[in-house]
């Protein structure tokens, strides 16, 4: 599906209220921030000079890439300027072509990560005649093809490149931009000599608002490529990458997953059908435990390749649509399940149904993929049991990312009612069609599998010392331990705990270097493993990361946007590999004595934290803490969130106390709280990083004793009212039960200040009919200068028929 750009006044109009935020989800914030690179491409195989800029990049060390392969090398040329570096980096020759991240190493730790692109062409010699255009708007410049150019998008203007094409002669061309991560939208037009436009390309499918296209050339001459943003708008920070030759313009391949039993390095048939009705031979690059990944493809062995997403799978069953196949009927394509299916919505208004035998009770699931396999297409499917009745119709499904709706492609389970044929359709929602139009189907059992996920994605961990990994787990139909290796960590580096114990959905890990672990930069994963008890069953799975990109819009009332999609929907290699960076001791140590604090809404809550220098060591700058994660925020936000004082940590005080203060719009949450203590040492910053739970309360929460009653007509129910107050509050508390269910109640329960509780006795008419009572309450307390009111507790009480 094509995303649809926001309107440039709009934004315009927003921005005049707005700010940006660094955002990160990583608790390694106070650390490098790399605002572009400049070039944003490197050559495989080659050395590229780079110069990033950004904030606080002194005393640079090297770089880290997201690449599976090789690691790259980097030396540093300039680092003089607190804002800008320049080095230059090697690129192994076996890195896969594609999108990658990349991230300064300093001394003070990692960076924020980059996207940078991975190419086989080298920059051509234009960029540096290009990249000086201050004054230069709309120059032109001639370049032979094939080609790579990078220049800054400038606002209202125009790049023009000059090239010679011969009659019949096919030119693709691709501009990257938006997949930088930035909120840039490119637009390419190809005129002849006189102005007449012969080409135009705006944004294509699963490349968000860049485009890769082809052009055949009717007659042979010099023709214009403008590039330029669609908007007119321009940023400094804004670079693109124009590519240009004989690539392959596809954005999807048939079959979209690579068979099982195929191996990184050998060879698969598959499908442009963009390019062609012909299949050709790739070579896969499948790195090992990686579902999504970037294939090379060219056109021929001599030509210039491109990139296209492939991914894996354990099915072992592939089925190929073939037309005419309209109907759920004897027309459909035949089928196999467990297993994929695989087609194109080749024309406007095309459907495409299969056929597959279930048995009654069989539960299967369906899960569509389009947008992840670089198609056009929006799915709807619709299933058809053996006589015909349509059992489940599905559009688009979600999950939630940082409290953000993502969608996602159609999917469902479904439990077979009887035995026989059944049938899927799978139609365009929109009514489109054409060969970007690809999709697949994976049909497969429930199986006991389990997903994992990190909140950090980058580690800078001093030797003799450790730093928290947070992890999620979600399981089905499991619930049992899950064991975790590190993959690639260095000699020395472990993970404490390494197993994730049952029923527990969320642990604290450390990550801990000894003193003999090697200094420098390095690349883990984390995989986790899950056997039964009778080792009959068994699971395996890595954990993802998902790296915050570029920056993140807040509002004036420092409330953040939402994220754009080039910054939800990250390139594969870098959704499971964390960026591990070891340095020499720190001079301090932190501890927090306290696992839980509890903060009562509209009062304060006070947390320790104690610190011990180094013995021995030259070191008397203060130590200074930060806290994020939850409702957190600053303080000048001033209607709903939580924010902190803490006093810096000093040789005369090194034990303190920070104090959490909330707003009146605060919402109850038990959340994890990332503290940071930054310190300078020997002209750089250290920064350690540690975890506790705050737990956000009413100050009150009032219940019954006992919950439910049970009574006959004429008797008395006899109950408590509990307060139960935090420790901090001691106030009176009054519960207004619902006066409209036929029993004297009273107006008001009042507990008074002080008192824990209150007991009462309700008379029940000998007249009541036997059945079930529920009295709803609210309850209401003065907690400092505010009334907090609860809809609770509620009281059941059971009348029943007299013996």
């Amino acid at each position: 599906m094509v995303a649809r750009k926001p309107s440039f006044r709009i934004i315009i109009g927003i921005l005049s209220l707005i700010t940006v935020l660094a955002g990160s989800n990583d608790l390694a914030c106070a650390t490098p921030f790399i605002e572009t690179v400049d070039p944003p491409v490197l050559q495989r195989g080659a050395v590229t000079r780079v110069t990033l800029r950004g904030a606080d990049l002194r005393q640079a060390v090297g770089v880290w890439t997201s690449l599976p392969t090789s690691p790259v090398s980097s030396s540093i040329i300039s680092s003089s300027n607190l804002n800008e570096v320049t080095l230059d980096i090697t690129v192994p020759a076996d890195a896969p072509l594609g999108m990658h991240g990349l991230r300064l190493a300093t001394q003070s730790g990692l960076s924020n990560v980059h996207l940078v692109l991975i190419d086989e062409l080298p920059l051509t010699s234009a960029f540096s005649e290009i990249k000086v255009t201050g004054q230069l708007a709309d120059q032109l410049t001639d370049v032979d093809l094939p080609c790579c150019v990078a220049a800054p998008c400038r606002p209202e203007s125009v790049d023009r490149y000059g090239i010679h094409v011969a009659t019949g002669q096919t030119v693709s061309f691709e501009v990257v931009g938006s997949r930088f991560g930035k909120n840039y939208d490119p637009l390419i037009t190809v005129r002849d000599e006189s102005g007449r436009i012969v080409a135009q390309r705006d944004n294509d499918p699963g490349l968000f608002y860049d485009c890769r296209f082809a052009h055949t050339f009717e007659t042979s001459g010099r023709f214009i490529v403008e590039v330029r943003e669609s908007r007119y708008e321009g940023n400094e920070t804004w670079k693109y990458v124009l590519r240009m030759g004989d690539f392959p313009a596809a954005h999807v391949v048939i079959p979209s997953a690579v068979l099982p039993g195929v191996l990184p390095g050998e060879s698969a048939s598959f499908w442009l059908p963009e390019v062609s009705e012909e299949r050709l031979a790739l070579n896969i690059t499948a790195p090992p435990r990686r579902r999504s990944f970037f294939q090379e493809v060219r056109s021929s062995s001599r030509g210039v390749a491109t990139w296209i997403p492939l991914q894996t799978t354990s099915l072992t069953k592939h089925s190929l649509e073939s037309e005419p196949n309209d109907d759920p009927d004897e027309t459909a394509t035949l089928a196999t399940v467990p297993g994929t299916l695989h087609g194109i919505i080749d024309a406007p208004g095309d459907r495409d149904c299969f056929a597959f035998h279930m048995a009654k009770g069989q539960t299967l699931n369906f899960t569509g993929e389009t947008r992840e396999i670089g198609s056009a297409a929006d799915i709807e499917l619709v299933l058809y049991q053996s006589d015909g009745r349509e059992v489940q119709r599905v559009d688009d499904a979600s999950y939630l990312f940082k409290k953000q709706t993502v969608p996602l492609e159609a999917r469902f389970t479904f439990a077979a009612r009887t035995d026989g044929l059944h049938w899927l359709m799978i139609r365009e929602l929109a009514g489109d069609g054409g060969p970007s139009f690809a999709y697949r189907i994976d049909i497969a059992e429930p199986q006991q599998t389990f997903t994992l996920t990190a909140d950090v994605s980058r580690l800078t961990v001093p030797q003799n010392s450790w730093q928290p990994l947070p992890i999620k787990v979600t399981r089905e139909r499991f619930s049992g331990p899950i064991e975790l290796e590190l993959i690639g960590a260095p000699a020395g580096v472990s993970l404490q705990p390494s197993v994730i114990p049952a029923d527990v959905s969320e642990i604290v890990c450390r990550l801990v270097a000894n003193g003999e672990a090697p200094l420098g930069i390095s690349t883990l994963e984390i995989v986790g493993r899950w056997k039964s008890e009778d080792g009959m069953s068994h699971s395996e799975g890595i954990v993802s990361v998902h790296p915050m990109i570029d920056r993140q819009l807040i509002d004036k009332d420092r409330r953040l946007y939402s994220l754009r999609d080039n910054q939800l929907r990250l390139p594969p290699s870098l959704t499971s590999r964390f960026a591990l960076m070891i340095t020499p001791p720190a001079p301090f140590s932190i501890e927090l004595p306290e696992e839980l604090i509890v903060l009562t809404k509209y009062q304060t809550a006070s947390f320790p934290i104690e610190t011990q220098r180094l013995a021995g060591v030259a070191f008397d700058s203060p130590i200074v803490f930060q806290v994020t994660g939850g409702q957190i925020g600053v303080e000048e936000q001033e209607r709903d969130n939580v924010f902190a004082h803490i006093p810096d940590a000093t040789i005369d005080q090194p034990a303190v106390q920070g104090v959490f203060h909330n707003r009146i719009n605060t919402q109850y949450e038990k959340a994890r709280v990332d503290l940071s203590a930054t310190a300078e040492f020997a002209g750089h910053e250290v920064t350690l990083f540690r975890t506790f739970e705050l737990d956000l309360r009413s100050a009150f929460k009032p219940t019954f004793d006992p919950p439910t009653i049970t009574v006959e007509p004429g008797g008395i129910a006899t109950f408590k009212v509990l307060a139960n107050r935090t420790p901090t509050y001691d106030g009176e508390v009054t519960v207004v039960p619902s006066l409209n269910v036929g029993l004297e109640l009273p107006e008001k329960i009042i507990i008074p200040a002080g008192q824990p509780h209150v007991e009462l006795s309700l008379p029940i008419p000998a007249d009541r009919t036997p059945g079930r009572i529920s009295i709803r309450c609210e309850s209401t307390g003065n907690v400092g200068r505010y009334e907090e009111q609860l809809r609770e507790p509620n009281l059941t009480i059971d009348v029943k028929k007299p013996k």
